[in-house]
C-alpha cells in the first residue's frame, strides 16, 4: 500500500475517533468527587469504499481497527489517571451490529481487555446501531 493510502486511511481513522471518543459522558457532582459514564463506541467494520456522486467508488479505506484500538487503549490509560472523578466506561464496538462487550465499569483493565480483543468484521457498518446501543446504556443509568 502506498504512504499516501496510508496516510489518508490513518486521518479517517483518526477522524472516526475523534468524532466518537467519548460518545457521550455523564457528570454527576457529588462535592468535590464525581462520576463519569462513557461509552466508547467503536468502529469495528472492515475496509469500506467512498462512494462518489456518480455511485463510482473513488477510494477503498482499509480496516482502521488497529488505530482504533490504540486510541481507545489510550483513552483509558489516560482516565485511570484522573483520580478526582470515579469514572465509569463501556465498550461498545459495531459494524453491521452493534453489542455490549463491556457494560459500565471502573475497572480499565477489564475495558482495556476488551478493547484488545476486538476484530475487523463486515464491511458494512452502521453508526446508528452503535450509538443506539450507547444511548440505551446510557438511558438505563440510575440516579443514585
Amino acid at each position: 500500500m502506498s504512504w499516501k493510502k496510508r496516510l489518508v486511511s490513518f486521518v479517517l481513522a483518526l477522524c472516526m475517533v475523534v468524532l466518537m471518543l467519548p460518545t457521550a459522558a455523564f457528570a454527576e457532582e457529588d462535592g468535590n468527587f464525581s462520576k463519569r459514564y462513557t461509552v466508547l463506541v467503536l468502529d469495528t467494520s472492515a475496509s469500506i469504499n467512498f462512494v462518489g456522486s456518480n455511485d463510482e467508488v473513488i477510494y477503498t479505506a482499509d480496516s482502521a481497527i488497529d488505530y482504533v484500538k490504540q486510541a481507545a487503549q489510550k483513552f483509558l490509560s489516560d482516565l485511570s489517571k484522573d483520580t478526582k472523578k470515579e469514572n465509569y466506561v463501556a465498550v461498545v464496538p459495531y459494524a453491521e451490529e452493534a453489542e455490549v462487550v463491556t457494560d459500565f465499569t471502573t475497572d480499565t483493565e477489564l475495558a482495556s481487555d476488551s478493547i484488545g480483543e476486538l476484530e475487523a468484521s463486515s464491511h458494512r457498518r452502521s453508526i446508528y446501531e452503535g450509538l443506539t446501543t450507547a444511548d440505551e446504556l446510557l438511558s438505563n443509568l440510575s440516579d443514585d
